[in-house]
């Protein structure tokens, strides 16, 4: 499955995540490390970490915004577009963000905490028979 999570409807998110996230992670990890993009599980959680704070309240950033919160915190040393992807997008896996508010047409980042509510945990194969039968 691609990481195209802004097109699932909220109540699906969790369980497409459980199921399928695991794989494309290390799917992207095997890109990275093929093109120089490695990014350690150190600084992974690090970024988290930043996530979580500058989003907490409800709050919808675009990527430039988030950045620049990553740059001041020394997490990026510069405006770097490739790796801030890369954090966003392990972030979206992880299921720590998703998709904010639309801010003047563009789009933006929030927490799944606080803007999916919970739903009920499916097993694996309920997981798979909502996948095929959708």
């Amino acid at each position: 499955m691609r990481p195209t999570w802004h097109l699932v409807a909220a109540e699906d998110i969790r369980w497409m995540l459980k199921l399928s996230a695991q794989r494309v992670i290390a799917a992207n990890a095997s890109y990275a490390k093929g093109h120089g993009l490695e990014i350690t599980d150190e600084l992974y959680a690090k970024s988290y970490n930043l996530l979580e704070k500058i989003l907490c309240g409800n709050k919808s950033l675009t990527k430039q915004e988030i950045t620049e919160h990553f740059c001041r915190s020394g997490i990026l040393a510069e405006a770097d577009n490739h790796r801030m992807t890369r954090f966003m997008a392990r972030a979206e896996q992880e299921g720590i963000i998703c998709s904010g508010v639309d801010k003047g047409g563009k789009y933006t980042y929030a927490l799944l905490e606080e803007r999916v509510p919970p739903m009920p945990e499916v097993t694996k194969d309920e997981a798979l028979a909502r996948l095929a039968s959708d």
